[in-house]
């Protein structure tokens, strides 16, 4: 169903053949009692289930549909890897961790999706594809890309 999902002390895990679809959805990744309530939590889709989500186009968290609190303390790494089919309109944040995309993951329809990610670092392999139609997403341009090579 529509809304704000909450992971409060704990992560968004499935494995298999599973699948989680959801529209105007967003989905939190924190910890309201500090490091004794549990974890921060993180993502972790792998195998070969599926995951559609596609965050709000309008209202508090209009494009977001995957927020991971940026005091979440590292070192953390959140997953998508494996045949699972990934679709997702909207932004991944997860400024302090890690984000492992790979596999044959994959936006299907990538014409038709916005997926944007904002990490603390980006692992592709593999042959995923992410989409970047964002008209009407509820998305906001998030500026000129900043790349750097550390040798």
């Amino acid at each position: 169903a529509a809304g704000t999902y909450i992971m409060d002390g704990g992560d968004f895990s499935f494995t298999g053949t599973g699948s989680v679809t959801g529209t105007d959805v967003t989905i939190i990744l924190t910890n309201s009692g500090g490091n004794s309530y549990g974890t921060y939590g993180n993502m972790d889709v792998h195998g070969n289930g599926s995951l559609s989500l596609a965050a709000p186009t309008t209202g508090d968290y209009a494009g977001m549909a995957v927020y991971q609190d940026r005091d979440t303390p590292g070192p953390c790494q959140n997953t998508f890897t494996g045949g699972s089919g990934l679709q997702v309109d909207g932004v991944f944040y997860t400024p302090s961790c890690g984000l492992d995309f790979g596999g044959t993951s994959a936006v299907t329809s990538a014409a038709d999706v916005c997926t944007k990610l904002i990490s603390k670092t980006i692992t592709y392999h593999g042959t995923p594809t992410i989409g970047a139609n964002c008209a009407g997403k509820g998305t906001k341009s998030i500026g000129a890309p900043a790349v750097r090579l550390i040798i």
